[in-house]
């Protein structure tokens, strides 16, 4: 009932992609950088989503349940607009929450970078690119880039050295987002409407209503907020 209400209420939901949006933030987050704790409103700057890159936020509930399996969601961007998503349980048991969050970046990076291989075959972006990584654990960010693991982090070991390889290699970035920030939240757990609207805001979803003109081809877009 909760799918078919929000189906409901999100027909005339559309992606914008490309240009300057109407909400762009007036702040901006130069790329590779941690995104402010400050829960703007509307979509993530173009800075922070360069046109011409693949980026990619993970995140992770660490054992919602009595499975005690994390729920791990993670969600692409390219030219300024989600293009994949994917959420689910993960199939080992994390026993902290850097091991789950590790577990769900790794799924998070494996994505991004079959995304970003099938963009540079289109012609999209060149070969020498590079994706963008956000994540909301520091710990599990300073594994990725620093490569280290402890003796409680060895049997995820193998996924930490996978995406510390690409990061040496200049294939990959990691960097902090703030939870508040974090669009994968959205896809992790339930939240209230307010959170939820506001990270949908960041995916550059807006209510689209189509203008026709008299021969009923597309006149204008207007954006509604």
């Amino acid at each position: 009932m909760h799918l078919l209400r929000y189906i409901q209420g999100s027909l005339t939901l559309g992606i914008s992609y490309g240009g300057e949006s109407p909400t762009e933030a007036s702040t901006s987050h130069p790329a590779g950088q941690s995104l402010s704790s400050s829960p703007a409103i509307g979509p993530i700057p173009r800075s922070v989503l360069p046109p011409q890159r693949v980026v990619v936020f993970a995140d992770v509930s660490f054992a919602p349940d009595k499975s005690f399996h994390s729920f791990a969601g993670w969600i692409a961007f390219f030219n300024g607009g989600p293009i994949a998503w994917g959420a689910g349980k993960l199939q080992s048991t994390a026993t902290s929450t850097t091991e789950a969050e590790l577990l769900a970046a790794s799924r998070a990076v494996k994505n991004g970078l079959y995304l970003q291989q099938l963009l540079v075959e289109f012609g999209a972006i060149p070969d020498s690119s590079s994706i963008q990584l956000y994540a909301d654990n520091q710990a599990a960010n300073r594994v990725i880039n620093g490569g280290n693991t402890s003796g409680r982090l060895r049997h995820v070991a193998i996924n930490s050295q996978f995406m510390h390889e690409h990061v040496l290699n200049n294939r990959l970035q990691a960097d902090y987002v703030h939870t508040s920030e974090n669009i994968a939240d959205s896809l992790t757990k339930s939240l209230n409407a307010d959170t939820f609207t506001r990270l949908r805001a960041k995916m550059n979803m807006f209510a689209v209503t189509t203008i026709e003109s008299e021969d009923q081809s597309l006149d204008t877009l207007t954006y509604e907020f």
